[in-house]
């Protein structure tokens, strides 16, 4: 005979059942949300959220013992937390405080290619003036759409 050991967990997960996630949300208070293997984090972010009436977008999760924010969009089979894991939910860091620098490199028609370093909150105008004046031609016309018909030019 051939016997095979399968623990609890391995069965629950093979079987496609569920398992919790507890949330601090603050003040001492936790909120059970119940997950399976295949249920997004940011699924248990908006449930949480919504419990609470909190904006999801101003918010993340964290393990509660410290670390590195939950990455929302794995599911949970594949984002390492355990079963009955604890996290807490933090302040989400605002997407305009990058820092930083990027290589952005134009194609131009004549098959010309302007490389160049800018600051990653630089707007797309600022580097299409850029490319423009190395080229000796204007590459950005003021664009203004007013409901689906683009106005260019002086009309703008």
């Amino acid at each position: 005979f051939f016997f095979r050991v399968v623990s609890n967990t391995a069965r629950a997960a093979a079987a496609g059942m569920s398992g919790s996630v507890s949330v601090l949300v603050g003040n001492a208070r936790r909120e059970i949300v119940r997950v399976t293997p295949s249920t997004l984090l940011h699924a248990v972010l908006d449930e949480v959220c919504q419990r609470r009436r909190l904006d999801p977008a101003v918010h993340a999760l964290k393990p509660e013992r410290g670390g590195a924010l939950v990455q929302l969009s794995s599911s949970f089979r594949l984002s390492g937390l355990a079963n009955n894991c604890k996290l807490e939910l933090v302040a989400a860091p605002r997407a305009g405080a990058v820092e930083g620098a990027c290589r952005v490199g134009v194609q131009l028609e004549d098959g010309a290619r302007l490389v160049r370093e800018f600051s990653v909150n630089a707007p797309l105008v600022e580097v299409l003036a850029w490319a423009g004046g190395e080229w000796g031609r204007p590459l950005a016309r003021s664009i203004t759409y007013a409901g689906t018909a683009p106005i260019e030019g002086d009309e703008a």
